[in-house]
């Protein structure tokens, strides 16, 4: 603590000045403050013989990253500080990423759907917590690993596949009502069957309990690409990748069944 005095109560200290506890809680004395731009497009085709096409895509850039945080005086004062990430803390995290996918979707079978396409996932590249990026942490320069290098986080691409299959309503026919005394198919009814005809048997088939339901197969991160490696600060603790950008979880395989009532 270089000004224990802005910060009441927070250390205990010993007859002989060592500290003897740090009461560190939190206290909602500070935030973040992000400027950015969110941008996006979509573009979706008519259904033709072939089939349609449905484009998206949708990113964000972030172009200012500060925090509002409360800073300790040596004279035991306190008083509110803008810091900007990029120059005075070391990271921030990417400035910038993006989501793009393109499916393919054709109507089969009549009331069927099947549809399959590609997702392109990317986060760009960052610094992490140790490095001299616009020389801002002068007094660590030379503690470096390699001396006054800068520590880049690589870039991050995935593509994810996706195939569905929707089984839709079967086309309800609606017979027409045959005359009174005759059956559906014109032939004339004679005796009881004319006064009560037989009840037609049930609609139910396996088209009528399958309407509605989507079953999806897929696979996130085709080519099983792993995170960049970040081994020195930022969010990062000992998991060597930024976990607030990245995920070690790399291909995965899925199936999802959806119903709708």
């Amino acid at each position: 603590m270089g000004a224990p005095n802005a910060f009441p109560g927070t250390v205990i200290r010993v007859p002989n000045g060592l500290i003897q506890e740090v009461i560190a809680n939190y206290q909602n004395v500070g935030n973040t403050l992000t400027g950015g731009i969110d941008f996006g497009a979509s573009y979706i085709t008519k259904e033709y013989n072939w089939g349609k096409l449905d484009f998206e895509l949708n990113g964000t850039y972030i172009y200012k990253f500060d925090q509002l945080r409360l800073e300790g005086n040596a004279d035991g004062s306190s008083n509110f500080q803008v810091l900007q990430a990029a120059d005075a803390l070391g990271v921030s995290g990417p400035d910038f990423k993006f989501v793009a996918s393109l499916f393919y979707s054709k109507h089969i079978f009549g009331n069927d759907n099947i549809r399959t396409g590609f997702t392109l996932n990317y986060i760009d590249s960052e610094v992490d917590g140790f490095t001299n990026f616009k020389g801002s942490l002068p007094a660590v320069d030379a503690g470096l690993t390699p001396p006054g290098y800068q520590h880049l986080v690589g870039d991050w691409t995935t593509v994810d596949w996706q195939i569905s299959y929707e089984f839709g309503t079967p086309a309800e026919v609606v017979p027409e009502s045959p005359r009174p005394g005759y059956d559906k198919d014109g032939k004339r009814l004679i005796g009881e069957q004319a006064v009560s005809p037989k009840p037609e048997g049930s609609r139910w088939n396996w088209r009528t309990i399958l309407a509605n339901t989507t079953v999806t197969f897929g696979i996130n991160n085709l080519a099983d690409t792993r995170p960049p490696l970040s081994a020195q600060g930022g969010n990062v603790g000992i998991a060597g990748y930024d976990t607030q950008s990245a995920t070690p979880i790399q291909r995965c395989f899925y199936v999802q069944i959806e119903k709708k009532f």
